[in-house]
């Protein structure tokens, strides 16, 4: 069983380390990200260097490392979900054209049996404005399905090559750069600070069943103190460890409370 809680830090001073412990994990999740799944290199491979290059303890690797696969997982997953909808709209459309084309060749069918009759002056206008109309649509559709057959065939190439594209930020703030205004930016510099804080807004501490209070990296201690492991990298300026005081779950602390005493 998994369960999520939250809570605030009441200590505002301790924003900077926060920001800086994030950044440092955004850097090494970005690199990651070109060396694993682009490149393709070997998982340990690159902790080896990791840990040298980014100063990070072992641990903080393996958190940087899960919280990528996560992102790659969920992009997977929506890629599977991207490829049914692109055939769900291939198929919609596809149909339409037939449908468009039936009626098309319906409307031909009776034009030559009102030519036949001698009638072809009645309903002439009519049906040449209601052929252009088909005509239209057709055209239209099948451009269409054209641009989905082509989307359909590049995110099937990308499953095929297990190739995972990310938009670290997402994708919808990358796009609002487009138009500043529209998103309520006045200046390019003001889009590219907010997109930067939205990359590097977060990062895990993660946890194992044989670690103290289970998490080596940020531990629940005995008088209710979180005890952060600060990365190497950022020892000079924060020290090694980082106690905050005050951390309340206003809903979960029981539970973590229970947990912490079954060891």
């Amino acid at each position: 069983m998994m369960a999520t809680f939250e809570a605030k830090v009441p200590d505002q001073s301790l924003g900077p380390l926060f920001s800086s412990i994030a950044d440092l994990f955004t850097q090494a999740e970005h690199a990651l990200y070109v060396d694993r799944y682009v490149r393709g290199r070997p998982e340990k491979e690159c902790k080896r260097e990791y840990l040298g290059r980014f100063r990070l303890t072992a641990r903080q690797f393996n958190a940087v490392a899960v919280h990528l696969r996560a992102k790659v997982d969920a992009a997977r997953a929506a890629q599977k979900l991207h490829i049914a909808q692109l055939q769900g709209a291939i198929a919609a459309a596809e149909k339409s054209v037939k449908k468009a084309d039936r009626d098309l060749a319906k409307l031909g069918r009776q034009a030559a049996r009102r030519r036949a009759a001698g009638k072809s002056g009645v309903h002439d206008a009519e049906t040449a404005e209601r052929k252009r109309r088909l005509r239209f649509r057709i055209h239209h559709k099948e451009r269409r399905l054209a641009a989905l057959r082509q989307r359909l065939a590049a995110v099937e190439a990308d499953r095929s090559a297990r190739r995972v594209r990310l938009c670290f930020g997402g994708k919808r703030m990358f796009h609002a750069q487009f138009h500043l205004q529209e998103n309520g930016y006045a200046s390019l510099a003001e889009w590219r600070q907010e997109f930067q804080r939205a990359r590097s807004s977060q990062f895990l501490c993660l946890g194992s069943k044989d670690e103290t209070a289970g998490n080596q990296s940020c531990t629940r201690m005995p008088d209710g103190k979180l005890r952060l492991r600060v990365p190497p990298a950022l020892e000079d300026r924060y020290g090694i460890h980082v106690e905050i005081p005050g951390i309340v779950f206003p809903y979960g602390q029981a539970v973590i409370d229970a947990a912490l005493l079954r060891g």
